[in-house]
């Protein structure tokens, strides 16, 4: 199976939502401000430092746990991040991103059914959250639920329909279901919409339907277009060259094979052997 790609919510700290309702403490709202500044820049160990500060001067001011878990959750300390997370979902229970940024830390924690009650909660708590079912999608279809992995990837796409992450991700529940066609569909949108997505892997997928379809010829120009941009891609060097042979490309493979071992590609060196040794002796 291809590796999964889960994506996260942007963890860059714009404004989060200020509540209204109650009156902020002036430093307190300070200190949250220089804080909120430290996190866009990476700043984690800083803002953390300031998020405190403004908790010590307004003890209620909940908004600091959300950047506090962001920060911590940058920090790999993803149980600190959780007890933050859980101080915003206590305080504010329909926070549909705080539900979701808890839920991907249990999932990285290997909690996978507190990671779905999570991420189900964040969709329940807005139901156009296109991340939230995106993400809920992501943990059905690495769980084997494919049926209800394309349901949650069809919404995520309703909603945003131009977000090339989540086509790549439907594409590859499509091709898990063997709908080959329906998955290049998607791959021709993820190359429309962001082609370098993920050093250009919808090209490397889309080539794998396309030679279901034995369309071997636009699966090699599907290859060559990810080494014309990263030539230093052996596994795509390799696909190229067996896409070759079976094009009776002796040629044109072995080289494919000659320099994915030239490039340290120790498997590259076997095939060198089975398929080229009359090829390199002539």
């Amino acid at each position: 199976m291809r590796k999964l790609f889960l994506i996260l919510v942007c963890f860059v700290f714009a404004s989060y939502a200020i509540a209204q309702t109650r009156k902020i403490n002036p430093v307190a709202r300070q200190q949250y401000d220089v804080a909120s500044g430290l996190l866009n820049k990476g700043k984690y160990k800083e803002c953390i430092v300031q998020f405190n500060k403004a908790l010590q001067t307004d003890p209620n001011f909940t908004e600091c746990h959300m950047g506090l878990g962001i920060a911590f959750t940058n920090l790999k300390q993803l149980k600190t991040a959780n007890e933050h997370f859980t101080q915003v979902i206590n305080r504010f229970p329909k926070d549909h991103e705080a539900y979701l940024l808890r839920g991907l830390n249990y999932y990285e924690m290997g909690d996978t059914t507190t990671a779905f009650r999570d991420v189900d909660a964040a969709v329940l708590s807005k139901p156009d959250y296109a991340k939230g079912y995106f993400n809920r999608g992501v943990i059905l279809f690495t769980n084997g639920f494919n049926d209800e992995a394309l349901a949650d990837l069809n919404s995520a796409i309703f909603y945003e329909k131009k977000n090339a992450e989540y086509h790549f991700q439907r594409a590859m529940i499509y091709e898990a279901m063997g709908n080959y066609r329906s998955a290049m569909a998607d791959y021709d949108t993820v190359i429309t919409l962001n082609p370098d997505l993920f050093q250009m892997k919808a090209f490397n997928n889309r080539a794998s339907c396309k030679k279901f379809f034995k369309d071997v010829k636009g699966a090699i120009d599907d290859y060559s277009a990810i080494l014309k941009k990263y030539p230093g891609n052996t596994v795509v060097l390799i696909n190229r060259a067996f896409a070759r042979l079976s094009l009776k490309d002796g040629e044109g493979a072995c080289e494919d094979f000659k320099t994915a071992e030239a490039l340290g590609n120790n498997a590259a060196k076997g095939f060198l052997q089975k398929y080229c040794k009359d090829y390199f002796d002539k």
